[in-house]
């Protein structure tokens, strides 16, 4: 998975470290000052290669220290969550396969 911060024209690659149904932990390189809880952001998401998504999310919690930040998906986007839904789905298939 890939994700991106789109802000206008321009688009920042962050690290994706954790996922749900209808979220994500985001890595930031460097935590713009002005991201709180609340704060919505605009991101491009490719969950495979043949899936590219642009959505509105909201920052739930942000932790400066360690460039953390926890985003909720606009549940608006029933394709956008059907995607997250199986892509979990996956990942927790082959981890009991270990």
């Amino acid at each position: 998975m890939e994700a991106w911060v789109l802000e206008g024209i321009v688009a920042e690659r962050v690290g994706v470290v954790d996922m749900s149904v209808a979220g994500l932990g985001l890595l930031l390189e460097v935590l713009p000052p002005f991201v709180k809880t609340g704060d919505r952001l605009r991101l491009r998401i490719s969950i495979k290669k043949e899936l590219l998504f642009e959505v509105d999310a909201i920052v739930r919690h942000v932790t400066p220290a360690l460039g953390v930040c926890g985003v909720e998906i606009d549940r608006a986007n029933e394709q956008v969550l059907r995607a997250f839904g199986q892509a979990v789905s996956e990942l927790l298939e082959r981890a009991s396969f270990g």
